[in-house]
């Protein structure tokens, strides 16, 4: 269990990353 939340919350936190940087390029854009 322990495992597993350490897996799913730093890929979380990667998915959070790539949409924000998808908004700001496609704002920019």
């Amino acid at each position: 269990m322990l495992l597993n939340v350490l897996i799913l919350l730093p890929a979380a936190e990667i998915v959070v990353l790539l949409e924000a940087v998808r908004k700001a390029t496609g704002r920019e854009r």
